[in-house]
């Protein structure tokens, strides 16, 4: 009977087999199938392009695969090779203007590259949930929405788009040897495609990316041994500080990693500080966002009477010429994403729409990403103004008083020479969570810190 059972699979033709492989919702899932049994591999050798290319089609929206496909290829470019990032940026926008030849184009991806642009999806994923589980309800409080935990298609495809986008920039122009493409032609190629209300999206998932950063860099910052014995500060800002742009410049995988911890256990393997060695201020994530101004070309064809006039002195007609090549239907001047942009800004000149300082809490709020069914303009832009005003929800740890610190940083200084290493309390003596030192070292350690403060009490 089994031998009966065994004949018939084997009977199955090939080309069957692959398409029941072609219908699994993801690489991970096809690595034990195809273990299973010889015939499944066979199977997969015998169409592998055609499976692999259906599992993408199946686990990846189709809307978002030219973001997730030109992030992949990004990540094998050198940007100084400027020809080579220029030719990925024309194939890049090609792609999102024509969803059919990227699906076509998924016959040519190789499992191993199909397994990056898995991760990289998955990662992007991760981090559009936790936006949402961390900015709803930030944006229901301030904003006075009544918005639900989970959150629609459309808006996983902003959000998408954006975490994509950013990993992109990064790639591309963030370099840490040589130069990129230049500021001018970074915001040609890649940022006035969008408009600046689809911009703005990134704007906000940098802010959030950067809260997120931020809290695992200050409690290493304040407890880490290692970083003790080094010249690290947490009173710089986000954008000021290189090491935080460094670990903000790396891939949405350790991003995604970084953004669900919550200790310092949690943060200590991933923020390791050689990953933040970095070349000029100039290529760093804060810095090039800021290509997103408007260019000569755009300002010459608002034909405005002077750069300074507000927003809501331009009309539709103007207003139209602001619209992205690349924004898609779905963020034109009747969209909601637009109204929000309009009614945050409409008061300010163009050279005011992008990363101005007052609008940090309207980012925390993810205010340019949600649907907003039922928009009443008269109501929400009273509420946008109180936000402005507000401080930011995403506060960063209080730093101590530089008695405390200075202290700190030399008990650190003096257990990483010492062989120690992990966490050190701020204010205390407690070897509990450190490893590497003998009960013998430990001992010298507090002896030596008595004497000390005996000496200065004496001075």
């Amino acid at each position: 009977m089994a031998n009966k059972k065994s004949q018939s699979i084997q009977e199955i033709p090939l080309h069957i087999i692959g398409g029941v492989l072609a219908q699994l919702d993801s690489m991970q899932q096809l690595a034990p199938a195809i273990l299973s049994h010889r015939l499944f591999l066979d199977a997969f050798k015998d169409n592998t392009r055609t499976v692999t290319a259906s599992i993408l089609r199946n686990q990846i929206p189709e809307k978002l695969l030219p973001f997730v496909i030109a992030v992949q290829q990004s990540a094998k470019v050198d940007p100084r090779n400027h020809d080579a990032v220029r030719s990925l940026l024309i194939n890049f926008q090609e792609a999102i203007l024509n969803p059919q030849s990227t699906i076509s184009s998924l016959t040519s991806v190789t499992p191993h590259q199909a397994a990056e642009m898995e991760e990289t999806y998955m990662a992007t994923k991760c981090l559009c949930e936790g936006f949402a589980d961390e900015t709803i309800p930030v944006a229901n409080e301030r904003l006075q929405l009544n918005h639900p935990p989970t959150i629609s298609h459309e808006e996983m495809f902003r959000l998408g788009r954006a975490f994509l986008r950013y990993q992109l920039m990064c790639n591309l122009f963030c370099t840490t040897e040589g130069i990129p493409l230049s500021m001018e032609e970074c915001g040609e190629r890649f940022f006035h495609i969008f408009s600046p209300w689809v911009n703005e999206q990134l704007i906000c998932i940098y802010a959030y990316l950067a809260s997120k950063v931020c809290a695992g860099f200050d409690e290493l910052v304040a407890h880490d041994i290692e970083w003790g014995e080094l010249p690290i500060t947490a009173a710089l800002s986000e954008d000021q500080c290189p090491n935080i742009q460094g670990f903000l410049r790396q891939n949405l995988p350790f991003l995604s990693k970084v953004c669900r911890s919550r200790s310092y256990d949690e943060w200590a393997p991933l923020l390791k500080l050689q990953r933040t060695y970095s070349g000029l201020y100039d290529f760093q994530p804060a810095y090039i966002l800021g290509c997103m101004l408007p260019n000569e070309a755009t300002i010459r064809d608002l034909e405005l009477d002077k750069n300074t006039d507000p927003l809501e002195s331009y009309g539709n007609a103007r207003l139209e010429k602001l619209k992205g090549s690349h924004d898609g239907p779905q963020n034109d001047l009747t969209s909601n994403t637009f109204k929000m942009w309009f009614l945050a800004y409409k008061e300010n000149s163009i050279y005011y729409t992008v990363r101005h300082p007052l609008y940090t809490s309207l980012w925390e709020c993810g205010y340019i990403i949600w649907d907003y069914p039922e928009l009443d303009e008269d109501t929400v832009l009273p509420l946008i103004e109180q936000v402005k005003t507000r401080e930011r929800h995403f506060q960063r740890a209080k730093q101590p008083d530089r008695d405390t610190r200075m202290r700190s940083q030399d008990r650190r200084s003096d257990i990483y020479w010492s062989g120690g290493r992990g966490y050190w309390p701020l204010d205390e003596v407690d070897f509990s969570r450190v490893h590497g030192l003998s009960e013998k070292k430990k001992e010298n350690l507090r002896l030596q810190w008595d004497l000390a403060q005996l000496s200065e009490s004496k001075t």
